[in-house]
C-alpha cells in the first residue's frame, strides 16, 4: 500500500513539473486566481506575444502580434498536451493578429477555410485579408490575398461566413475613410478564395454623415447568425447595425449611442439569443479620466478634453497636480528638446515615435507631466502601449488645443494647467444589447468586474474588457488581467458570473505591461474553454460543473 501511494505520488509530482515546465517565465500555479474554472493545460506557442483566437474540430489557430510571427496552429486533439504543428505565414513584416477558419461547402472550395488579417509592422509589410486552405493543418495551403490598399492601415479584425452558396469575409479596416481610401467597413466575397474581391465599402461619414477624428473608426465587424446583417463596432460612433442581405449595397439599419458624459470605445461584439441580443465590448484604457484647466494666462483659461492612457500612473489615484506648461516639440530620441521641461509639464507633438520614448525622455529631462498634442485634427485619443519605465502621468489633447497653447508659449506668455483625476470614472466593461428591433437597439444590463471600477488600479495590469463570445446561455469574455470571464446570461437583464481563469504573470517582467498576465482572445468549444494571453500562451480550461 506504501509503494502504491509513492507512485501516485510521483505520478502527481511529475505531473505538476511537465504543467510548470512549459510556463518558464510565469509565476507558479499557486499565485493564479480560478474559481469554477479548473486548468488542462498550458502552452507557451514559442513565446511570441499572442493576439485573437479561434478553435475548428481538433486545432486551435492562434493570431499573433509580432511581425512575422503569423498564425500558429495547435493540435489540441489531446487538450491536456496540446502540440505546435505549423506556421502560416509570408511577410515577415505584418502581424496576423485576427484569424477566423470556418467548413465551406461551395461549388469552388470544398473543405476548411481560413481567413487572416494582416496589418503592416515595419517596411515592406502588406495591409489585407490572406485565406488559406487548412483542411488538412499540417500541409496548409495559401489560396489567395486581397489588399486593402497603400493608404489603409490593414485588416485589424474580421469575421468570415457562409451564406448559401457564398462565403463573405467582413474586414474592419481602421482609418481608411479619414485617409481617403474607401470606408472602414469592407465586404469581401470569398466564394473562391484563390480570387477574393471586393463587392462594397461603408463608412459613417459617407454613411451617415458623421464626422471623422482621433476616436471614430471601425474596430470590429461580425455577422448576425443568418449572415444578413453586420454589426459594426465603431469606437465612439458606437455599435452600428447594417443590412447586408445585399452584400453590394449594405443598409443602415440602427445604432447605439453613448451619454455626453462616457468614453465610448466601442471595440467588438456577439450576438446571443439568435440574434436578438447583443453583448457588446467597450475596449477602455483610461479607467480615471482626467479634468485639464488651462489657469493661465486669462484669456486661455478654460477646462480642455483630454484623453488619459495607460501609461504612466492614473490621475484618479494623486492629488491635483499643477505647473506651467512647456513645449518641447516631439521628444524623440535625438531630437533637441526645445525648452526644459523640469519641474513642469511638458508638451510634446505626437508623432514619428513611440508615446512612451516620448513621456520617458520628458519625465528623465525632469517632467512632472506630459501632455501629447495629436497630429490630426478631432477629438484626442488616449495613448497606449509599453509603459515600462514611467512614472509620470500623462494623457493627449487635440490638436487645435495644442495648437493655441503653442502660439502662447511662442509669444512668452507663460501658460499654467492643472490636472485632476474623476474618480468615478471606470475601465472598460460589458454591455447587453436588445437588438429585437436593430433599428432600436435598446441596453438592458451591463458586467464589469471589481477591478474595472478600481481607480488607480491594483497594478500594471489592464483591467478592460477586450472580446466577448456566447454558446447559448453562457458568455465567455476575455478581460486581459482579469483573465476570462465566465457569465450566465440566462436572465440578460441580470447577468451572472459563474467563474473565471486568471493566468500567472511572468516574473522576468518581459511583454508589454511588465509581463502582466493581458488575456487577448477566448473560444469555448466541447465543454473546454481556451484562452490566448499575449504575454504567457495558450491556455485550456474546463468550467466545473
Amino acid at each position: 500500500m506504501k509503494q502504491r501511494l509513492l507512485l501516485i505520488s510521483v505520478a502527481l509530482m511529475l505531473s505538476a513539473v511537465s504543467w510548470l515546465m512549459p510556463l518558464a517565465g510565469v509565476r507558479s500555479a499557486i499565485v493564479q486566481q480560478a474559481h469554477g474554472v479548473e486548468l488542462i493545460s498550458h502552452h507557451a506557442v514559442g513565446g511570441v506575444m499572442l493576439a485573437d483566437i479561434w478553435v475548428h474540430g481538433s486545432f486551435v489557430y492562434l493570431g499573433t502580434r509580432d511581425a512575422g510571427a503569423g498564425v500558429k496552429i495547435v493540435d489540441v486533439s489531446n487538450p491536456t498536451n496540446p502540440q505546435l504543428i505549423a506556421t502560416l505565414v509570408t511577410n515577415s513584416s505584418s502581424s496576423y493578429e485576427d484569424v477566423v477558419a470556418i467548413e465551406v461547402n461551395t461549388a469552388d472550395f470544398r473543405g476548411t477555410l481560413l481567413a487572416a488579417g494582416l496589418q503592416p509592422l515595419g517596411a515592406g509589410g502588406v495591409r489585407g485579408v490572406q485565406f488559406w486552405d487548412v483542411t488538412n493543418p499540417r500541409r496548409a495551403q495559401q489560396l489567395g490575398f486581397l489588399s486593402t490598399g497603400a493608404m489603409s492601415s490593414g485588416v485589424h479584425e474580421l469575421s468570415l461566413f457562409q451564406r448559401g452558396g457564398r462565403v463573405f469575409a467582413l474586414l474592419a479596416v481602421p482609418g481608411s475613410e479619414a485617409a481617403g481610401a474607401g470606408g472602414d467597413f469592407r465586404i469581401v466575397e470569398a466564394t473562391d478564395p484563390r480570387r477574393p474581391r471586393q463587392v462594397a465599402d461603408w463608412g459613417v461619414q459617407a454613411g451617415l454623415g458623421l464626422p471623422l477624428g482621433g476616436n471614430v473608426f471601425c474596430h470590429s465587424a461580425a455577422p448576425s447568425p443568418d449572415g444578413r446583417i453586420a454589426y459594426l463596432s465603431y469606437w465612439d460612433a458606437g455599435f452600428i447595425l447594417l443590412d447586408i442581405s445585399d452584400p453590394a449595397s449594405p443598409r443602415y439599419l440602427g445604432r447605439t449611442l453613448y451619454a455626453p458624459n462616457e468614453e465610448g470605445n466601442a471595440h467588438s461584439v456577439w450576438p446571443a439569443n439568435g440574434g436578438a441580443l447583443l453583448l457588446a465590448a467597450d475596449e477602455d484604457f483610461s479607467p480615471g479620466g482626467i479634468q485639464l484647466e488651462i489657469t493661465e494666462p486669462l484669456p486661455l483659461a478654460s477646462l480642455i478634453s483630454a484623453a488619459e492612457g495607460s501609461l504612466g500612473p492614473q490621475l484618479c489615484g494623486l492629488n491635483p497636480l499643477s505647473g506651467a506648461l512647456a513645449y518641447v516639440g516631439r521628444g524623440c530620441d535625438g531630437d533637441m528638446l526645445l525648452s526644459s521641461p523640469s519641474g513642469r509639464i511638458a508638451l510634446i507633438d505626437r508623432g514619428t515615435c513611440t508615446f512612451r520614448d516620448k513621456i520617458l525622455r520628458a519625465q528623465q529631462a525632469g517632467a512632472i507631466a506630459a501632455l501629447i498634442v495629436n497630429n490630426v485634427p478631432g477629438s484626442p485619443i488616449a495613448p497606449g502601449g509599453d509603459s515600462t519605465g514611467i512614472t509620470i502621468p500623462s494623457a493627449m489633447i487635440s490638436l487645435e488645443d495644442g495648437n493655441r497653447l503653442k502660439a502662447a508659449l511662442a509669444s512668452g506668455q507663460a501658460v499654467r494647467a492643472t490636472l485632476r483625476g474623476d474618480p468615478n470614472a471606470t475601465w472598460g466593461f460589458l454591455r447587453i444589447f436588445d437588438i429585437s428591433d436593430p433599428t432600436r437597439p435598446q441596453q438592458i444590463s451591463s458586467f464589469a468586474t471589481p477591478n474595472t471600477r478600481r481607480c488607480p488600479p491594483p497594478d500594471s495590469g489592464w483591467y478592460t474588457i477586450h472580446n466577448p463570445f456566447v454558446i447559448g446561455r453562457t458568455a465567455y469574455v476575455s478581460w486581459y488581467s482579469d483573465g476570462v470571464r465566465v457569465l450566465d446570461i440566462a436572465d440578460p437583464t441580470t447577468p451572472r458570473e459563474i467563474g473565471f481563469f486568471v493566468p500567472p504573470d511572468r516574473t522576468d517582467g518581459r511583454g508589454p505591461q511588465g509581463g502582466k498576465s493581458l488575456v487577448w482572445g477566448v473560444y469555448a468549444q466541447n465543454e473546454l474553454i481556451f484562452i490566448s494571453d499575449i504575454n504567457t500562451g495558450l491556455y485550456i480550461l474546463r468550467l466545473r460543473s
